[in-house]
């Protein structure tokens, strides 16, 4: 009877001890799976909190480099249980990384547009190269597509400040080149922000009144490619360079240009029909002339011309007024046929009150 009852004994205990056993491991597997599950909401919470919305598209205008860390450190830790993940959960934490690479992206290609553009919308370093901000677009636009959209006005911009900016450097480099100048302008006015152009512009080398450049060292250089205006100003200021005072009391400047030969006479002959051939004549107080070449003094009022000048080209208080005239009359490429057969010259023309003024004209060369 003694053996009997200590065997029923044995079978409670045993029965006891097993149950404890069952239900301390169902305690700690309750808590694992407890642990996960809050791990992987926290993770999505985190995440969701980087954008704008529930779908993913744009993000949060309140995302900061804080707000990316602690995502990122969230989803280590989830990372860390992956092995205890269901498939539903391990999805999550896969797009939980893309999503948090995706918000990096975005940060980093706000930083670059910050760094090149400024407040003023303007490139300001000539050296700088946006190949690394090219790579972050091309990796948002695949991340976030819809987002990429929002920011590609100033990628836009910044690839054609910088397309600008090369054409300045060239047009800087070594000596002056006017279709390097011309081509630098074109691109700076073409980016059609005005802090860009007043930046860059004044940058260019600049063309002098005599047709030549100031480089921005302020040194003055003959310029490649000249335009015709540039041509004709340079030819003004060889003509006035090289004008010398004859005994007669003439003034003669010529030059030759790949077309013709231009020059510039004081006390020019008259026209065919006109017996005047220097300015010698009495003056208005009835004095003789003195042998010498009168000095040129426009009249307020000028009268008519002597009889025989021609006027036709208009009459012009100076000399180099007339030149300028004239000049710009020769490399007018509506004129390029006719200058090709024909001579042009710069004269005094008398008037009928002791004063002087200057005009110019053609005359066919001869056969």
């Amino acid at each position: 009877m003694k053996k009997a009852t200590i065997t029923a004994g044995s079978l409670i205990l045993m029965t006891a001890l097993t149950l404890t056993a069952c239900g301390a491991k169902t305690t700690a597997q309750t808590t694992t799976n407890d642990d996960t599950t809050v791990a992987i909401e926290t993770l999505e919470k985190d995440v969701r909190g980087l954008f704008e919305n529930k779908l993913y598209e744009l993000p949060s205008k309140h995302v900061t480099e804080a707000k990316v860390a602690a995502a990122s450190k969230q989803y280590k830790k989830v990372y860390k249980l992956r092995g205890d993940l269901t498939k539903s959960q391990k999805k999550t934490l896969k797009l939980s990384k893309n999503r948090i690479a995706a918000i990096k992206h975005v940060i980093a290609i706000q930083a670059s547009i910050k760094t090149a553009l400024g407040d003023k919308q303007v490139i300001t370093d000539a050296k700088y190269d946006n190949t690394t901000l090219s790579t972050q677009y091309a990796a948002v636009a695949k991340a976030l597509p819809k987002y990429s959209k929002t920011i590609k006005a100033d990628v836009d911009l910044i690839d054609a400040e910088v397309k600008a900016v090369k054409t300045v450097t060239a047009a800087t480099t070594g000596d002056p080149d006017q279709q390097k100048i011309d081509a630098a302008a074109t691109a700076i006015k073409a980016v059609n922000v005005k802090a860009f152009a007043d930046y860059w512009l004044p940058k260019l080398p600049k063309e002098a009144a005599d047709g030549t450049v100031t480089k921005t060292d302020g040194t003055v250089a003959e310029v490649k490619n000249p335009t015709p205006a540039q041509q004709a100003q340079a030819a003004a200021k060889k003509n006035t360079s090289t004008r010398t005072t004859a005994s007669s009391g003439s003034q003669t400047a010529t030059r030759t240009t790949g077309r013709t030969t231009t020059s510039s006479t004081t006390n020019s002959r008259p026209a065919s029909s006109s017996s005047h051939g220097t300015t010698n004549r009495p003056s208005t107080g009835g004095s003789t002339g003195s042998g010498t070449a009168t000095k040129p003094q426009p009249a307020k009022k000028p009268h008519a011309p002597e009889a025989g000048w021609n006027v036709s080209n208009g009459v012009y208080s100076t000399m180099q007024a007339a030149m300028a005239a004239m000049n710009k009359a020769l490399f007018s490429p509506s004129n390029a046929d006719y200058a090709n057969t024909h001579h042009v010259h710069a004269y005094t023309v008398p008037y009928q009150d002791g004063t002087d003024m200057y005009s110019w004209e053609w005359t066919a060369d001869e056969k």
